[in-house]
């Protein structure tokens, strides 16, 4: 059970790196990256419960966290509430 939970547990950090390191446009459509606060906010909620969520990054900057399991489906969205500093907003 353990060797499956460090499993999970690197390739949710895996997963969540390579969201981490999208660029402006990663979805060929204009998508920024994904914010820092919602990485942050991920690899909390995902360290909790290693394997058990689809980490997906969202065209709006933001990460969806999806479970999909007898009939039932579980989405958490990410977003930051704060404004950027500087971002005009």
């Amino acid at each position: 059970m353990d060797y499956l939970k460090s499993k999970a547990e690197h390739s949710d950090r895996a997963k969540l790196a390579e969201i981490a390191a999208l660029q402006t446009n990663w979805d060929s459509y204009g998508a920024p990256p994904i914010h820092p606060v919602c990485i942050a906010m991920a690899r909390r909620i995902v360290e909790q419960c290693p394997g058990f969520f689809q980490i997906v990054p969202c065209c709006d900057g933001t990460i969806t966290l999806e479970h999909h399991s007898d009939g039932a489906e579980v989405y958490c969205n990410i977003w930051e509430t704060q404004p950027t500093r500087g971002s005009g907003t």
